[in-house]
């Protein structure tokens, strides 16, 4: 397992959990990888806990103006890494044990995929040891995104090259990119995709499309837009349909 890694973690005010995040990254087993922070103007003691990162081998940290959305952030992040494989993480979400990394370059090996999601756990914010939903992923379709199924991102893996090959969030989303971007990658053949089935990450409530019930609709209505601007003819049943899914997760645990 050669091929080099970069997880990338894009930050503003996230001094609470930031220090769990980048030290379940450095804790990993695989040895070729390095990690990308991109602070975007935090106002919060981020910048203080970073500090002790800014010289460790493998981690680079930029700091850089506010862009002013989730997914402007996200997009100038992915575009940074010289690597072969991009693991994106949120800065409030961590992987649970040390092998997530040479599971995921293991899984592009055997099966030569594009593209490689794993399962995760929904947290308490302040609590990272209760769980309160399982999210358990499976071979996803075209069909299944259709339905609302679709992997969630700190749960997810895929070569570089994909970034430059579908243009990420060209339509310049603000909470959805990461939706708009497995419909550019499930919907063309082209790209080979692989679930495994293993948990990888923890992700916590109340990130930027959780945080409130308006940012969940926000959010809604840009994964439901995603579809138009790719060429997708999609019914507004979708717009139930999604959150639905997930009070069903909810409830099923």
């Amino acid at each position: 397992m050669n091929d080099k890694v970069c997880v990338s973690i894009p930050l503003r005010n996230g001094s609470k959990f930031i220090e769990q995040t980048i030290n379940s990254v450095l804790s990993q087993n695989y040895p070729n990888f390095h990690i990308n922070i991109y602070e975007g103007e935090s106002t919060d003691d981020t910048k203080n806990k970073l500090k002790k990162y800014e010289k460790v081998t493998n981690v680079n940290i930029f700091y850089t103006s506010n862009l002013g959305s989730p997914c402007r952030a996200i997009k100038r992040c992915l575009e940074l890494p010289n690597a072969d494989i991009i693991i994106p993480l949120m800065a409030d979400d961590f992987f649970i044990h040390d092998s997530v990394i040479s599971t995921f370059v293991k899984e592009f090996e055997n099966s030569n995929s594009d593209f490689v999601y794993g399962n995760s756990y929904v947290i308490d914010r302040k609590d990272s040891s209760k769980i309160i939903r399982k999210f358990y992923n499976f071979n996803y379709s075209i069909e299944d995104l259709k339905s609302g199924y679709h992997p969630h991102w700190s749960s997810v893996a895929f070569k570089a090259q994909l970034i430059k090959d579908l243009d990420f969030n060209s339509n310049d989303l603000e909470l959805a990119c990461d939706f708009d971007f497995y419909i550019k990658i499930f919907s063309n053949p082209k790209y080979k995709t692989s679930c495994i089935n293993n948990f990888t990450s923890k992700h916590r409530m109340g990130g930027a499309s959780s945080k409130n019930i308006s940012s969940m609709i926000y959010a809604n209505r840009e994964a439901y837009q995603a579809w138009k601007n790719n060429g997708h003819n999609i019914s507004k049943l979708f717009l139930i349909k999604k959150p639905l899914l997930k009070i069903k997760q909810f409830l099923n645990q």
